[in-house]
């Protein structure tokens, strides 16, 4: 596929994508409340599809006080910040009210610029939006990539929370699309159960991990880096804080563990606490734990894997993921990776072959998994061979050169149609 593609490059150097990414700027950092795994694959993604010849434009809101409207992140790669609503962190749901100007804000910079864009590529339900209003202005297609569904969240949480109208924005967003990318079979179920027969709309390409920056390393030497005790076993825990998150868990089953040698390190999180965070830091001290949890707060994506180095297992508790980025990343790194059976990461990890499942929210069941890889060295080092034979599948080259094929079809589609009328 990818020699198919390179001669489409070769035919076809002026492909241009507006690529929408409302609220999820590709250079926000990794780790706080609402930014990870999607702010990360906008930007490599859009990276990888510029060696294909497409030319990426990235329109994301100006969330901060920040003078530079546009910035270069690579050959044929924008950044274009969009004036809509104040200049600051804002809840995706008081973004809607701000939809309007974003989309006049774009039209305005492609009319001064004079650009002629072939597909708009949106991601997560507020930029899918924009991206209806923008298709029909435009009169191009629209790809979109959820990262994300309101519906599995509510079934995770047992229907406990109340964004009603984010499902009634979402399966507009479902019925009114060109096609959508899903990570995983599980998303692609969910969309389905949205609204019937739009998996037909639907194409499965699954994340990836950049094996240039997230590979094995030393223990050793990688503890003496973080000044980390070298007799200690660390749990590895990277992620949002966020309830969805499911931190509450792994450090409720960090306390029934009988290991004098065990700590937990978080990475993730704002220097000022969220709700969610404020809770767990009340729970670890609740649970007498403080020597022996570390939040260590966000850390650049490029200095992540001197932590998955310097640990000897992964946690990722979720109540639900969409794909989880960070299960590859301690595949990557030959970290075993004990992993929530939900969402995506079932369709990464096979349970007892190139990791472990846990029952989501189970404390115990989680508990005796921890203890099973810490006391098992054959099981663990079983796991990690394969887990990093299994990483080779999931490069950001191969995710760009699918998506570009789904660009493809698309488009030619597109043109038949246009010919037909």
């Amino acid at each position: 596929m990818y020699n198919n593609l390179m001669q489409q490059k070769e035919n076809n150097q002026d492909l241009k994508v507006a690529m929408i990414s409302m609220h999820a700027s590709p250079l926000a950092e990794l780790g706080g409340y609402k930014s990870g795994g999607m702010n990360l694959y906008v930007k490599e993604i859009a990276l990888r599809l510029s060696k294909l010849g497409v030319k990426v434009d990235i329109y994301t809101r100006n969330d901060r006080d920040n003078s530079v409207e546009i910035l270069e992140l690579g050959p044929n790669v924008r950044l274009i910040y969009v004036n809509a609503g104040p200049k600051k962190k804002l809840d995706p749901l008081n973004l809607v009210q701000h939809i309007e100007q974003f989309v006049s804000e774009v039209e305005n910079y492609r009319n001064f610029e004079n650009i002629q864009y072939d597909l708009i590529h949106s991601h997560y339900y507020l930029s899918g939006l924009i991206g209806m209003h923008i298709s029909k202005l435009w009169s191009i297609p629209h790809v979109t990539m959820f990262h994300t569904l309101e519906l599995a969240k509510k079934i995770a949480f047992k229907d406990k929370l109340e964004s009603n109208l984010r499902i009634e924005l979402e399966k507009k967003v479902i019925k009114d699309v060109n096609k959508i990318i899903c990570a995983s079979s599980h998303e692609k179920d969910i969309i389905d159960n949205y609204v019937s027969a739009s998996s037909k709309k639907v194409s499965i390409i699954p994340l990836a991990v950049d094996t240039n920056v997230f590979h094995p390393n030393d223990k050793y030497l990688s503890r003496e880096k973080l000044e980390i005790d070298q007799d200690s076993k660390i749990i590895l825990c990277v992620s949002r804080i966020d309830p969805v998150k499911g931190i509450d868990i792994l450090v409720k089953s960090f306390a029934q563990l009988n290991n004098s040698q065990l700590k937990l390190m978080i990475i993730g999180g704002y220097n000022a606490p969220n709700p969610y965070q404020a809770k767990l830091l009340k729970l670890v001290k609740r649970l007498n734990l403080q020597e022996k949890i570390q939040f260590v707060g966000a850390v650049p994506h490029g200095d992540l894997v001197k932590y998955y180095n310097a640990s000897d297992l992964v946690v990722v508790p979720s109540l639900y993921e969409s794909f989880g980025l960070v299960s590859l990343e301690g595949f990557a790194t030959k970290k075993p990776v004990i992993a929530s059976n939900i969402g995506g990461l079932a369709s990464t990890i096979d349970n007892e072959v190139n990791g472990l499942l846990f029952e989501p929210g189970n404390i115990k069941d989680l508990t005796q998994k921890i203890n099973l890889l810490l006391s098992d060295t054959f099981l663990n080092q079983k796991i990690v061979n394969r887990a990093f034979m299994d990483v080779n599948k999931y490069s950001w080259d191969t995710a760009a050169s699918q998506v570009y094929n789904v660009y493809s079809i698309l488009l030619t589609a597109s043109k038949k149609i246009k010919v037909v009328s």
